[in-house]
């Protein structure tokens, strides 16, 4: 047995799901979320890469002053 509080209600054997946070303004709000996760992570991934050593970076194909100018971009430049 569901709870009343998932279901609107039924119709025949096949039971409705409650609305949820649908339409424009939850797609604004999942937009908006997914894209501050982004900008999150280049931050965490800029940040990983200018503790790097030269050791790693030459390994990587890199030099101090790529990562420099990697690292030196804003959060929301890709």
């Amino acid at each position: 047995m569901q709870n009343q509080m998932d279901t609107i209600g039924t119709i025949g054997d096949e039971t409705r799901p409650a609305p949820g946070f649908g339409g424009l303004v939850g797609r604004v709000v999942r937009v908006g979320v997914s894209l501050v996760l982004t900008w999150q992570q280049r931050v965490r991934e800029r940040h990983m890469l200018a503790c790097m050593d030269d050791y790693i970076l030459r390994d990587l194909g890199l030099s101090r002053a790529d990562v420099m100018t990697e690292a030196g971009k804003p959060f929301w430049r890709p």
